[in-house]
C-alpha cells in the first residue's frame, strides 16, 4: 500500500518517511532516503489553497475529451466550480485558480497562448511524453505538472484507475483533491526530482507499450505484458538511459531496471484491455528517435510506420 498522511486541509499527502513500493531506487538507494536527498535541488512551489475550496474561486478544464470531461464532472466540498474550456477558447484573466489542460500535446502552444500572461502559472499540465523543453522554452517550469495513471475508455465512461497517478507543483492538492473524488489515488509529490523519475517511468510506459501495441495489430498491454516482458525488458534497457540523461539521474542515481521494468508490467496487467496507441510521435518515440536509434525501438517504430502509411 501506498504512504499516505493526511493534511490539514483535508488532501492527502505523500509522506516522505516511508516510500511506496513503486518509489524509485537512486542506485539502489530510495529517493527519500537521506544519500539520496542530497541530490535534490528543487522543491515544490508553495501549495495554493484560498478560503473555503482548495481551488479557489473557479477551476478551469480546457479540453472536453474523455479526461477533461471526467474531471469537469467531480463533487466535493474542496472543489470549486467548474468551467469547461473548448481548447479555442480564451481562458478568462480576473479569477484565481487552477487551469486543468487536457488537451494534446501539439495543441499546448495554442493553450498557452490563450491564457492571460498572469494566468500561465495556475496552469495544469496532465500530458504525456516529455513536456521538459516546451515547458523551459515558456518559462513554464514551475508550473503544475501531473502524471495520469488512469484510463477513461470513452467520454463519460468511468475512470480505470492504476494506482499511480502523481502531482507537482503549486496546485497539486487542489488537482489531488479532484482526482480523488473521481474516485482515483492521487499521491502529491513535494519533490521535483522524485517527480521525473515518476514522469519517465510514465514516459516508458507510453513508448514502449505503444510501439508493441502498435506493431501487433492493436495488441492488449495485459497481453503485451503476459506474453513478452522480455521485449519490455529490452525496450528499458535501451530507452531509460536516455531518458536519465534529461533529467540528470545517470551513474548511481539512475533508475532500478528490474523494478521500473516491474512498475510497467503492474501497470499494464491493471488495465489488461487497453490498446496503446502509437500516436504525439515528436513528444514520445519521436523524442528518443532524435537522441539515440537504439535496435529494437527503431525496428519496432519503422514498423509501425510502415502500417500507418498502408492503405486501410
Amino acid at each position: 500500500m501506498l504512504g499516505f498522511v493526511s493534511s490539514t486541509a483535508g488532501v492527502w499527502i505523500h509522506q516522505h518517511t516511508r516510500c511506496a513500493p513503486t518509489s524509485w531506487l537512486c542506485g539502489g538507494t530510495r529517493l527519500n532516503s537521506p544519500s539520496c536527498r542530497r541530490h535534490r535541488t528543487e522543491r515544490s512551489p508553495g501549495i495554493m489553497t484560498l478560503g473555503a475550496s482548495l481551488e479557489g474561486e473557479l477551476a478551469t478544464v480546457v479540453g472536453a475529451g474523455r479526461i477533461g470531461t471526467l474531471l469537469a464532472s467531480a463533487k466535493g466540498d474542496e472543489l470549486a466550480p467548474v468551467r469547461l474550456l473548448r481548447r479555442q477558447d480564451s481562458i478568462e484573466g480576473g479569477r484565481k485558480g487552477p487551469i486543468y489542460v487536457c488537451t494534446r500535446n501539439d495543441d499546448l502552444a495554442e493553450v498557452v497562448a490563450k491564457c492571460p500572461p498572469v494566468r500561465r502559472g495556475d496552469l495544469v499540465f496532465l500530458q504525456n511524453g516529455m513536456l521538459r523543453s516546451f515547458l523551459l522554452e515558456h518559462n513554464l517550469e514551475h508550473a503544475t505538472q501531473a502524471l495520469v495513471f488512469f484510463a477513461v475508455p470513452r467520454v463519460g465512461d468511468p475512470p480505470a484507475d492504476g494506482g499511480g497517478t502523481v502531482v507537482w507543483g503549486p496546485w497539486a492538492a487542489a488537482f489531488a483533491a479532484r482526482v480523488r473524488s473521481c474516485g482515483c489515488q492521487c499521491t502529491v509529490l513535494e519533490d521535483k526530482q522524485e517527480f521525473d523519475c515518476r514522469m519517465i517511468e510514465k514516459l516508458l510506459w507510453i513508448c514502449i507499450f505503444g510501439v508493441l501495441s502498435e506493431s501487433q495489430n492493436g495488441m492488449p498491454v495485459g497481453e503485451i505484458a503476459e506474453k513478452q516482458p522480455d521485449r519490455v525488458r529490452q525496450l528499458v534497457d535501451e530507452l531509460a538511459p536516455i531518458a536519465e540523461r534529461e533529467v540528470g539521474l545517470e551513474g548511481k542515481h539512475a533508475l532500478d531496471r528490474g523494478q521500473l521494468l516491474q512498475s510497467l508490467l503492474d501497470y499494464s496487467k491493471k488495465i489488461p484491455d487497453f490498446v496503446a496507441g502509437f500516436k504525439e510521435y515528436r513528444w514520445r518515440n519521436g523524442w528518443f528517435i532524435e537522441r539515440q536509434r537504439t535496435p529494437l525501438h527503431w525496428e519496432l517504430v519503422e514498423r509501425c510506420r510502415q502500417r500507418a502509411a498502408k492503405p486501410s
